[in-house]
């Protein structure tokens, strides 16, 4: 199953469906169809994204919450360890104003 958000994920990236690993995945897990990425990633995705078109891009934590802002646009994503792959889809939206239209399909 490929990820519409993350298409230029390395192999060593992508968890395999088997049960016993040897090591933790590093980006997604496959459950029922649902790919579940990581938070981690998501932040290094827009910092990259941010950096490749000259964006101040910070990370501002907050109680709950960790505050991403690109360029003056601030939103805000939950602490969860992951995150589903439509809800990153959504987050990515909320950037389309300074990043450009669709900027995480590229």
């Amino acid at each position: 199953m490929e990820c519409r958000c993350f298409p230029d994920l390395q192999d060593t990236e992508r968890e395999t469906p088997a049960k016993n690993q040897d090591r933790p995945c590093n980006a997604l897990q496959v459950h029922t169809s649902v790919l579940i990425v990581k938070r981690s990633v998501v932040i290094k995705r827009l910092a990259k994204e941010a950096k490749s078109q000259g964006l101040d891009f910070r990370v501002v934590e907050l109680t709950n919450h960790t505050g991403i802002v690109i360029d003056g646009l601030r939103k805000t994503i939950g602490r969860h360890t992951e995150v589903d792959e439509t809800t990153v889809v959504k987050f990515f939206k909320q950037f389309e104003d300074v990043l450009g239209k669709g900027w995480w399909k590229k």
